[in-house]
Protein backbone atom coordinates (compact mmCIF):
# COMPACT_ATOMS: atom_id res chain seq x y z
CA UNK A 1 0.00 0.00 0.00
CA UNK A 2 3.24 2.64 1.26
CA UNK A 3 4.59 1.85 -2.31
CA UNK A 4 1.37 2.23 -4.11
CA UNK A 5 0.94 5.49 -2.15
CA UNK A 6 4.12 6.65 -3.27
CA UNK A 7 3.77 6.04 -7.15
CA UNK A 8 0.45 7.70 -6.77
CA UNK A 9 1.84 10.66 -5.50
CA UNK A 10 4.92 10.49 -8.20
CA UNK A 11 2.25 10.10 -11.18
CA UNK A 12 0.39 12.85 -9.68
CA UNK A 13 3.39 15.31 -9.49
CA UNK A 14 4.14 14.35 -12.91
CA UNK A 15 0.57 14.89 -14.65
CA UNK A 16 0.56 18.51 -12.54
CA UNK A 17 3.82 19.01 -14.35
CA UNK A 18 2.18 17.90 -17.65
CA UNK A 19 -0.73 20.08 -16.97
CA UNK A 20 1.28 23.04 -16.34
CA UNK A 21 3.47 22.81 -19.89
CA UNK A 22 -0.25 22.34 -21.84
CA UNK A 23 -1.64 25.55 -20.34
CA UNK A 24 1.24 27.96 -20.53
CA UNK A 25 2.47 29.60 -23.74
CA UNK A 26 -0.07 29.10 -26.15
CA UNK A 27 0.81 31.25 -28.98
CA UNK A 28 -2.20 33.18 -30.09
CA UNK A 29 -1.08 35.28 -33.32
CA UNK A 30 2.18 34.70 -35.44
CA UNK A 31 3.12 36.33 -38.26
CA UNK A 32 5.75 35.92 -41.11
CA UNK A 33 6.41 38.14 -43.21
CA UNK A 34 7.54 37.02 -47.00
CA UNK A 35 8.07 38.44 -50.43
CA UNK A 36 5.12 37.68 -52.72
CA UNK A 37 5.96 36.28 -55.93
CA UNK A 38 8.81 34.25 -54.99
CA UNK A 39 8.55 30.97 -54.78
CA UNK A 40 11.36 30.85 -52.63
CA UNK A 41 10.07 32.68 -50.00
CA UNK A 42 8.44 30.04 -47.59
CA UNK A 43 6.75 30.72 -44.48
CA UNK A 44 8.06 29.07 -40.83
CA UNK A 45 6.31 26.44 -39.66
CA UNK A 46 3.60 27.56 -36.93
CA UNK A 47 3.49 30.86 -38.48
CA UNK A 48 0.89 32.77 -40.69
CA UNK A 49 2.19 34.53 -43.86
CA UNK A 50 1.79 38.19 -45.20
CA UNK A 51 3.29 38.67 -48.00
CA UNK A 52 4.79 41.68 -49.94
CA UNK A 53 5.75 42.50 -53.12
CA UNK A 54 9.32 43.98 -53.69
CA UNK A 55 7.27 47.05 -55.05
CA UNK A 56 6.56 49.72 -52.06
CA UNK A 57 2.61 49.96 -51.31
CA UNK A 58 0.79 52.96 -49.82
CA UNK A 59 0.19 53.01 -45.85
CA UNK A 60 -1.51 51.95 -43.59
CA UNK A 61 -1.71 48.21 -44.85
CA UNK A 62 -3.81 45.66 -43.21
CA UNK A 63 -4.68 42.03 -42.49
CA UNK A 64 -6.61 39.88 -40.92
CA UNK A 65 -6.06 36.16 -39.23
CA UNK A 66 -9.06 35.26 -37.71
CA UNK A 67 -9.91 37.30 -35.38
CA UNK A 68 -7.33 39.60 -35.46
CA UNK A 69 -5.71 42.30 -37.29
CA UNK A 70 -2.30 43.81 -37.90
CA UNK A 71 -2.15 47.50 -39.06
CA UNK A 72 1.48 48.14 -40.45
CA UNK A 73 2.22 51.98 -40.60
CA UNK A 74 4.55 53.05 -42.86
CA UNK A 75 7.20 55.82 -42.99
CA UNK A 76 5.56 57.50 -45.91
CA UNK A 77 4.13 55.19 -48.41
CA UNK A 78 7.35 52.91 -48.95
CA UNK A 79 6.11 49.21 -47.14
CA UNK A 80 7.84 46.76 -48.66
CA UNK A 81 8.97 42.83 -48.68
CA UNK A 82 12.35 42.39 -49.07
CA UNK A 83 13.94 38.44 -49.45
CA UNK A 84 17.96 38.97 -49.13
CA UNK A 85 18.52 35.04 -50.03
CA UNK A 86 17.46 36.05 -53.95
CA UNK A 87 20.23 38.62 -53.69
CA UNK A 88 23.08 36.17 -52.52
CA UNK A 89 22.95 36.81 -48.83
CA UNK A 90 21.92 32.67 -47.40
CA UNK A 91 19.74 32.30 -45.17
CA UNK A 92 20.95 31.02 -41.70
CA UNK A 93 20.81 27.47 -41.70
CA UNK A 94 19.12 25.71 -38.84
CA UNK A 95 21.39 24.63 -36.24
CA UNK A 96 21.45 23.51 -32.39
CA UNK A 97 19.00 25.57 -31.15
CA UNK A 98 17.88 28.38 -33.90
CA UNK A 99 15.38 26.70 -36.34
CA UNK A 100 13.71 29.62 -37.62
CA UNK A 101 15.16 29.82 -41.08
CA UNK A 102 12.34 30.43 -42.97
CA UNK A 103 11.64 32.90 -40.77
CA UNK A 104 14.59 35.21 -40.98
CA UNK A 105 15.18 35.10 -44.77
CA UNK A 106 12.75 37.23 -45.88
CA UNK A 107 11.10 40.87 -43.99
CA UNK A 108 8.72 43.91 -44.50
CA UNK A 109 10.38 47.43 -44.78
CA UNK A 110 9.75 50.66 -44.39
CA UNK A 111 7.60 50.61 -41.46
CA UNK A 112 7.38 54.48 -39.19
CA UNK A 113 9.84 55.01 -37.24
CA UNK A 114 11.69 57.82 -34.91
CA UNK A 115 14.98 58.57 -35.71
CA UNK A 116 17.38 61.68 -35.24
CA UNK A 117 18.85 61.43 -38.62
CA UNK A 118 15.18 62.24 -39.94
CA UNK A 119 13.12 63.64 -37.83
CA UNK A 120 15.45 65.92 -35.84
CA UNK A 121 14.10 64.50 -32.55
CA UNK A 122 15.41 62.40 -29.50
CA UNK A 123 15.48 58.99 -30.26
CA UNK A 124 14.76 58.18 -26.40
CA UNK A 125 11.18 56.75 -27.01
CA UNK A 126 9.41 56.04 -30.22
CA UNK A 127 7.10 58.79 -30.41
CA UNK A 128 5.28 56.84 -33.34
CA UNK A 129 3.40 53.97 -33.97
CA UNK A 130 5.03 51.86 -36.24
CA UNK A 131 1.86 49.02 -36.24
CA UNK A 132 -0.82 47.85 -34.17
CA UNK A 133 -2.86 44.49 -33.68
CA UNK A 134 -6.86 44.28 -32.31
CA UNK A 135 -8.90 41.42 -31.51
CA UNK A 136 -7.36 40.75 -28.30
CA UNK A 137 -9.31 40.79 -24.78
CA UNK A 138 -9.51 43.88 -23.50
CA UNK A 139 -6.48 44.81 -20.18
CA UNK A 140 -5.19 41.21 -20.74
CA UNK A 141 -1.47 40.76 -20.48
CA UNK A 142 -0.12 38.83 -23.11
CA UNK A 143 3.72 37.57 -24.19
CA UNK A 144 5.04 39.33 -27.21
CA UNK A 145 8.31 38.76 -29.24
CA UNK A 146 9.51 40.16 -32.60
CA UNK A 147 12.25 39.34 -35.27
CA UNK A 148 14.34 41.91 -37.13
CA UNK A 149 17.58 40.93 -39.07
CA UNK A 150 18.76 42.33 -42.29
CA UNK A 151 20.70 39.24 -44.04
CA UNK A 152 22.37 41.80 -46.86
CA UNK A 153 23.19 44.78 -44.13
CA UNK A 154 25.82 43.92 -41.55
CA UNK A 155 26.27 48.17 -40.68
CA UNK A 156 25.72 47.40 -36.97
CA UNK A 157 22.70 49.51 -37.25
CA UNK A 158 20.41 49.55 -33.96
CA UNK A 159 16.52 49.48 -33.87
CA UNK A 160 15.12 49.94 -30.52
CA UNK A 161 11.68 48.30 -30.03
CA UNK A 162 8.81 50.06 -27.76
CA UNK A 163 5.35 49.54 -26.59
CA UNK A 164 3.42 52.53 -27.51
CA UNK A 165 -0.28 50.81 -26.79
CA UNK A 166 -0.48 53.21 -23.69
CA UNK A 167 0.96 56.50 -25.55
CA UNK A 168 4.38 57.50 -27.45
CA UNK A 169 6.86 59.51 -25.93
CA UNK A 170 7.36 59.31 -22.41
CA UNK A 171 4.55 56.64 -22.01
CA UNK A 172 6.29 54.22 -24.74
CA UNK A 173 7.80 51.52 -22.43
CA UNK A 174 10.94 50.07 -24.24
CA UNK A 175 11.42 45.84 -25.56
CA UNK A 176 15.04 46.13 -26.12
CA UNK A 177 17.01 47.06 -29.22
CA UNK A 178 18.27 44.81 -32.25
CA UNK A 179 21.60 44.87 -33.27
CA UNK A 180 21.68 44.08 -37.00
CA UNK A 181 24.80 41.95 -37.34
CA UNK A 182 25.51 38.94 -39.64
CA UNK A 183 29.40 38.96 -38.85
CA UNK A 184 29.26 36.41 -36.14
CA UNK A 185 27.18 33.57 -38.42
CA UNK A 186 24.12 31.73 -38.10
CA UNK A 187 21.84 32.57 -34.88
CA UNK A 188 22.75 31.04 -31.97
CA UNK A 189 18.86 30.36 -30.94
CA UNK A 190 15.65 31.57 -31.63
CA UNK A 191 15.74 34.44 -29.51
CA UNK A 192 18.58 35.84 -31.33
CA UNK A 193 17.55 39.29 -33.07
CA UNK A 194 14.80 39.62 -31.30
CA UNK A 195 13.30 41.57 -28.72
CA UNK A 196 10.25 39.98 -26.31
CA UNK A 197 8.20 41.10 -22.96
CA UNK A 198 4.80 41.40 -21.30
CA UNK A 199 2.75 43.43 -22.90
CA UNK A 200 -1.12 44.69 -21.46
CA UNK A 201 -4.00 45.17 -24.28
CA UNK A 202 -5.67 48.35 -23.79
CA UNK A 203 -9.47 48.74 -22.69
CA UNK A 204 -10.50 48.17 -27.01
CA UNK A 205 -7.92 44.98 -27.23
CA UNK A 206 -5.74 46.62 -28.68
CA UNK A 207 -1.60 46.28 -28.80
CA UNK A 208 0.63 49.10 -30.45
CA UNK A 209 4.55 49.00 -30.77
CA UNK A 210 7.05 52.13 -31.94
CA UNK A 211 10.67 51.78 -32.87
CA UNK A 212 13.52 54.51 -32.76
CA UNK A 213 16.93 54.44 -34.31
CA UNK A 214 19.42 56.55 -35.60
CA UNK A 215 20.86 55.63 -38.93
CA UNK A 216 19.16 56.18 -42.24
CA UNK A 217 18.08 52.23 -42.48
CA UNK A 218 14.47 51.70 -42.93
CA UNK A 219 12.71 50.01 -39.51
CA UNK A 220 11.99 46.22 -40.90
CA UNK A 221 10.68 43.29 -38.90
CA UNK A 222 11.17 39.22 -40.09
CA UNK A 223 7.99 38.56 -37.91
CA UNK A 224 6.43 38.57 -34.65
CA UNK A 225 4.30 36.08 -32.10
CA UNK A 226 1.79 37.16 -29.14
CA UNK A 227 0.92 34.60 -27.06
CA UNK A 228 -0.88 33.56 -23.68
CA UNK A 229 0.20 34.43 -20.26
CA UNK A 230 -1.75 31.51 -18.02
CA UNK A 231 -3.14 32.72 -14.65
CA UNK A 232 -1.25 30.35 -12.26
CA UNK A 233 -4.68 28.71 -11.38
CA UNK A 234 -5.07 27.12 -14.80
CA UNK A 235 -2.13 25.26 -14.43
CA UNK A 236 -2.88 23.90 -11.01
CA UNK A 237 -6.08 22.91 -12.15
CA UNK A 238 -5.49 20.75 -15.20
CA UNK A 239 -2.79 19.07 -13.13
CA UNK A 240 -5.73 18.38 -10.34
CA UNK A 241 -7.54 17.49 -12.70
CA UNK A 242 -5.58 14.63 -14.33
CA UNK A 243 -4.21 13.83 -11.21
CA UNK A 244 -7.90 13.10 -9.75
CA UNK A 245 -8.85 11.00 -12.86
CA UNK A 246 -5.74 8.68 -12.12
CA UNK A 247 -6.37 8.68 -8.54
CA UNK A 248 -10.18 7.48 -9.17
CA UNK A 249 -8.61 4.65 -11.23
CA UNK A 250 -6.38 3.77 -8.81
CA UNK A 251 -8.74 3.44 -6.37
CA UNK A 252 -11.04 0.86 -8.39
CA UNK A 253 -7.68 -1.27 -9.38
CA UNK A 254 -7.31 -1.87 -5.71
Amino acid sequence: MKKLSLKLIASIAAIGLLGSTLASGQVLLAVDFNLSGDPASPTQSGFSSWNFASTTVTSPQSQSFGIYTVNLIGNGDNIAGRDRTSGGNPTPPNGGSFTQSDLMRDFVQGLARTGATIDNVPTTAANNTSFTISGFAASTQYTFQLWALDRGANNGNVTSWWNTTNGTGANATSLGSIVNSTAAGAPANNNAFSVSGTVTSDANGFLRFGATNTSPQQVFMNGFQVSVIPEPTTALLIGLGLGGILLRRRCRIA
